[in-house]
């Protein structure tokens, strides 16, 4: 079976790049599948995990991060450019491979790939809740000019995300936020390593690693640490004393 990842650039050490990477690898390897690895913005930039030698990547040479450079105006001028370049490559390189299946990670392809006639199967696979998708939650927080982009953006989303052949997501709580516009398939992240080593929990001191943005909800793991620490500053009489009252529970729970 000849399968097709689309993503934007495998340079970033993260959640997504290592699924994405590891997948590959591993329906290449175990499964002897043809497996192609497709970005727009690699930009000769390393790749930030190892990749099997069975595995095609392919760079299309896009480079998106070059509208930054730009003001607002030119910004989408250049933005509209690109993406017509980004359109014209990525359909005559899928008309060209003939896949089998064609997984796209919710990028800017997924705007036209259910329009290509290219015989292969479409599926999504996101790793994010609908709430945090491309950021829309943070332009509806701007203002009615920004909300009324983003209602419009989420409203073309969620029509491509129903002409998928499948949706692949990571957890219930995400196929309960995506549930309104279709159901969904759960593959879970995998664990790439394995350790022998346990803490002795002799140091008192926790560390939380991840991307400060909405959806990682720092905000929720600093209000639950506070009340960790007044069990043990506090003692857990007096704790359990204080949050039976009102006030307590709006501030920390």
């Amino acid at each position: 079976m000849k399968i097709v990842y689309i993503y934007t650039a495998l340079s970033t050490k993260g959640g997504v790049d290592r699924i994405i990477t590891f997948k590959a690898n591993y329906l290449a390897e175990k499964y002897n599948h043809e497996v192609y690895i497709i970005t727009d913005s690699q930009n000769n930039k390393p790749l930030a995990f190892p990749l099997s030698s069975k595995v095609k990547h392919i760079d299309l040479g896009i480079n998106f991060g070059i509208q930054y450079q730009y003001n607002i105006l030119f910004r989408f001028i250049i933005y509209m450019k690109l993406m017509r370049s980004y359109k014209k490559e990525l359909r005559d390189l899928l008309y060209r491979l003939k896949a089998d299946v064609v997984i796209s990670t919710g990028g800017r392809d997924l705007e036209f790939i259910t329009s290509l006639n290219d015989s292969s199967i479409k599926i999504g696979e996101l790793h994010t809740i609908r709430d945090s998708f491309r950021n829309f939650n943070l332009l509806e927080n701007k203002g009615i000019p920004y909300n009324l982009v983003a209602k419009y953006y989420r409203y073309k989303i969620d029509k491509k995300i129903k002409e998928l052949s499948s949706l692949v997501l990571l957890s219930e709580k995400d196929a309960q936020s995506w549930s309104k516009i279709r159901t969904s398939k759960i593959i879970p992240n995998s664990i790439p390593f394995q350790t022998t080593k346990f803490s002795n929990c002799s140091n008192k001191k926790v560390i939380s690693v991840g991307r400060f943005s909405y959806e990682k909800r720092f905000d929720l793991l600093i209000k639950a640490w506070k009340i960790v620490n007044y069990i043990y500053r506090l003692g857990t009489e007096y704790l359990w004393r204080r949050i039976i009252k009102e006030r307590v529970r709006k501030e920390y729970i």
